[in-house]
């Protein structure tokens, strides 16, 4: 809120949040969030906090737990998110994953 009365643009992020909604399950069955972890962190998508707080549930609660805590995370650090995700998913070999949520975008990797 505080950029948009600063005069900056705020990019709408509904259809990535949507995407990422529709396929929660999907993406839960799918991936290990502790490989994902670096390549996030790396790109300042997931902070250290939030990484711990995704260990912590792997360990207590396992990797599906683990992973749905990992996409609530996405969006908070950076609007950039969804395609640092994408690059993530690609990098990591996920790419089912990332073809399944934006076939577009894989498609121009």
């Amino acid at each position: 809120m505080s950029e948009l009365l600063d005069g900056n643009a705020v990019v709408d992020d509904t259809h990535y949040r949507r995407l990422i909604e529709l396929f929660t399950v999907e993406i839960r069955k799918r991936i290990n969030p502790r490989v994902l972890l670096p390549h996030l962190i790396q790109y300042g998508t997931i902070d250290m906090e939030d990484a711990e707080k995704i260990r912590t549930q792997e360990v207590n609660r396992g990797s599906s737990t683990a992973c749905w805590e990992l996409l609530f995370c996405l969006p908070r650090h950076s609007k950039d998110y969804f395609k640092e995700f994408m690059n993530c998913l690609i990098a990591c070999e996920y790419d089912d994953v990332a073809k399944i949520l934006e076939p577009d975008m894989y498609e121009s990797k």
